[in-house]
Formats: C-alpha cells, sequence, structure tokens
C-alpha cells in the first residue's frame, strides 16, 4: 500500500509518539509487515478460492476487510493496534490480487492472456505512481484526514463495482458420476423387454419358476461386459509446477523484477540524496519516470508475448536490462570522474532510469502468464486435473507468494552490498547476476 508512504512519518511522531531516533526502525517493520503478512496468507486464500467456486462473495470481504484495516491504521494511536491494522491489510490485499487475478482469468481466452496482464500492469503501476502523490499533495494542502479520504473513496467504489459486477454462470450440472471407479464397476446398465414382461392385474406376484415379485425374467439381457466408466485421478499441483523447468524459469523471472523493484527504492534515493543532493521532490520524480515508462509499455509487451510468446522478449530484455544497471551505478563512482558532472551524471541516471522502467514490464508478467497458460491448457484436457474449481487461484497465489519473498529480500541484498561493497560495485553485482539469468529463458515457450 503504497499511499501511507508519505505520511507515515507523521503519524509515527505525532499520533504514535514514536522516538525519531527509532523512526526508521519502525518505519521499516510497519512496511515489511505487509509483504510478509501476504507471503503466509497468499498460498492459503489460493486453495481456498479454487475450493470455493464462487468469486464475488470472496472478492466482497477482502474488499470489506481492506476497509476495516485501513480504518483502523489510520485511527490508530497505539503501535499494536497499527501492526494488527497492517496485518489485514496484507490478508486482504493479498486476497485481492489473488482473486481478483482469478476472476479476470476465467473470463479471458487463452489468446489474449498477454493482453489482459499487460492491462492489469498498468493499471498496477499507474496506482504506484499516483497513490503517493496523490497522500503526499492532500496531507500538505489539506491535511491528515483529508488525505486518508481518497483511499477509503476508492475502496468504497470498489465495493460498490463488486456488488454490480454480474456473476459468471456456473457451468450447468453434469450428470451424477460414481464417486470413485470402484463403484461405477458395481453399475450394471440393464436391457429389459417390455414385452416379455406381464403387467396385467392378473399376473400372480410369484411366478412359477419361484423366483419373487423382485426377480426380472429370464429374457432380461444383463451387459456384464459392458466397460466401467473411469475418472482421470487429481494430480498435485505444485508437483506440476515444480517439475516443470518452463514455469519455474517463468516464476524466476517475475520474482526478479520484483527484486529489481524493491532493490532500487532501498539505495538509490540514497545515492542520488549523497551524490546530486537531491531533494524529496527530484526523487520523487526521478521514481516517476521508472513507473511512467513502465505504464507506457506494459500493454505492448502483452500483446508482444501472446503474438510471438515470452522467449525471445525476456531474452532481449535481460540483455539490454545488463549494461542499463551498470549504467545506473556510473554516475556518482570514482571510477568514473567524467560522470560527476552537473548534467552528464543527472542524465544518465535518468536515461538508465526510463529503460529500466521500459525493460520491466516484459519480466514481471512472464510468471503468471506462463501459469495461467499451463494450467488452461491441463484443465482443457481434464478439467478436474486440480479439482472440480480448477488451479487458477492457486496459480496467482505462488506468484503472489515468491513475489512478496523477492519484495522482502530485495532491500536486504542491496542494502548489505550497498553497505559493505559500494553503490558502483552493488550494480555490478546485480548487472551480473541479471546477465547469468539470460541462459534459463531458454526454458521458456514459444507461441
Amino acid at each position: 500500500m503504497a499511499f501511507v508512504v508519505p505520511i507515515l512519518s507523521y503519524m509515527l511522531k505525532d499520533r504514535l509518539q514514536i522516538n525519531p531516533v527509532h523512526a526508521q526502525f519502525y518505519t521499516t517493520v510497519i512496511l515489511a509487515l505487509h509483504a510478509f503478512v501476504s507471503m503466509i496468507t497468499s498460498p492459503i486464500i489460493g486453495r481456498f478460492a479454487d475450493r470455493y467456486p464462487a468469486r464475488k462473495s470472496p472478492m466482497l470481504l477482502s474488499l470489506i476487510l481492506a476497509f476495516v484495516g485501513s480504518a483502523m491504521f489510520a485511527y490508530s494511536h497505539s503501535l499494536w493496534i497499527c501492526f494488527f491494522a497492517r496485518i489485514l491489510q496484507g490478508t486482504a490485499s493479498s486476497a485481492i490480487r489473488v482473486i481478483g487475478l482469478a476472476t479476470m482469468a476465467d473470463r479471458v481466452g487463452e489468446d489474449g492472456i498477454g493482453k489482459a496482464m499487460g492491462t492489469v500492469s498498468s493499471f498496477t503501476s499507474a496506482g504506484l505512481i499516483v497513490g503517493p502523490v496523490v497522500s503526499g499533495f492532500l496531507f500538505e494542502m489539506r491535511g491528515y484526514w483529508p488525505a486518508w479520504a481518497a483511499p477509503f473513496g476508492v475502496l468504497v467504489l470498489d465495493i460498490i463495482a463488486r456488488l454490480l459486477m454480474i456473476e459468471k454462470p456456473s457451468d450447468e450440472a453434469a450428470p451424477s458420476e460414481p464417486c470413485c471407479p470402484a463403484c461405477a464397476s458395481e453399475i450394471v446398465p440393464i436391457d429389459i423387454d417390455s414385452a416379455s414382461v406381464e403387467t396385467t392385474e392378473t399376473r400372480p406376484l410369484l411366478s412359477d419358476n419361484g423366483s419373487s415379485y423382485h426377480s426380472f425374467p429370464e429374457s432380461v439381457d444383463y451387459q456384464d461386459d459392458a466397460p466401467a466408466p473411469t475418472t482421470a485421478p487429481c494430480r498435485s499441483f505444485y508437483r506440476d509446477i515444480l517439475r516443470s523447468g518452463r514455469l519455474v524459469t517463468a516464476l524466476l523471472m517475475s520474482a526478479l523484477s520484483v527484486f529489481i523493484s524493491s532493490s532500487f527504492d532501498t539505495a538509490l534515493p540514497l545515492h542520488v540524496q549523497q551524490t546530486f543532493h537531491w531533494g524529496t521532490s527530484a526523487t520523487g520524480l526521478m521514481f516517476f519516470c521508472l513507473q511512467a515508462s513502465t505504464l507506457a509499455i506494459a500493454p505492448l509487451s502483452g500483446w508482444l508475448y501472446d503474438a510471438i510468446g515470452p522467449k525471445y522478449p525476456i531474452t532481449i530484455s535481460l540483455v539490454c536490462l545488463v549494461p542499463l544497471v551498470w549504467l545506473l551505478g556510473v554516475p556518482g563512482s570514482p571510477q568514473f570522474p567524467q560522470a560527476d558532472g552537473e548534467l552528464t551524471g543527472p542524465c544518465l541516471l535518468v536515461t538508465a532510469i526510463i529503460g529500466i522502467g521500459a525493460i520491466m514490464p516484459f519480466i514481471s508478467g512472464v510468471g503468471t502468464i506462463e501459469l495461467t497458460a499451463m494450467v488452461k491448457e491441463l484443465q482443457a484436457e481434464n478439467p478436474q486435473i486440480y479439482g472440480p474449481n480448477g488451479g487458477l487461484a492457486r496459480t496467482y497465489a505462488l506468484n503472489d507468494f515468491l513475489g512478496t519473498i523477492s519484495m522482502t529480500m530485495g532491500p536486504i541484498v542491496s542494502g548489505a552490498l550497498h553497505h559493505f561493497m559500494g553503490y558502483y560495485y552493488m550494480n555490478l553485482v546485480l548487472g551480473k547476476y541479471f546477465e547469468n539469468r539470460v541462459y534459463q529463458t531458454r526454458y521458456l515457450t514459444f507461441p
């Protein structure tokens, strides 16, 4: 929830009465708690959503939970209430992402999943851009509570839209089938010749051959040789994922994009403040350039995935990402004094930022697209392979789980490299790591 970042320092100082010495620690805990809770709850929510056929009610409950958590966070005067509110927000956020993506995938065909995911990525980037800007502006111009009016209004609109949204009609009920193949073998189809059975009132209840009234005449044809119906066994969803090099590679690529973004959030603001003496507005404008280029390119990446598949776009993107990450570390580095000019250094930095932002959409969405394609292919062959309601929710829960791990590890790794090796060598190590990931793209698929 990027909205709270600009006003979090005010909350800690004036509302929670936190000592400024400990403000950085509690800021880190509050922001990290959201990702940690999402990491734990995503697999649970995904499994529940696949067992529960309807999407409308769980989505509505998730939005209400998000509203309650946000209200508790805004009104909190206690640190423990603040932590509890973040737990509610993290749980609700995870549920909204998982169920929302599963709802979209239920309504989009395989040929359009790339464009749909690209559109979702664009709206996500727009939220990351607009949220902090709106909260900071409203807080500065109107105060604390008018700033909170924006997220509350958006949540109310989401709840109303969810109430108005028409639920996808369920498939017609299929004929009842035996619960197991063993039971199916006991069902014996019977062909009775109606002419051979005497149905008059004078027919005796006991026939001459001593059979009871439950018995059928000898002319009845028992089809003992008829084959029993068979049902394909359910398979383990996570075992299929982990055994597929294509899907493991796609998930690692998506996690890599989250790792890159979270790494920038930790090291880049401090670097530009120390090197170029930029203030808060200039640093915010830099991140705006990063997200704006992502917002513009995301629909194109989805269209390209649908047209030629993810293999070539991701390979080219990783090849281009390596020099851009290196270039990001050049301004301010003692190894390149010519890049320390008042104009040269910022131009190189902004160029690298815009280039990385344009590349990110080609990497970030591949995990969701490949997982969706695999699950839909397998369910087309056997609709019951992952249970009666499919496995799409578990698909997005797994992707969300890995994303939150990367969101947690990115700041830790980049912060340690920055502290012990310096900013330039941090980018050098990250660039080398991204270079090694190029060879993994051979596992990805063609259209």
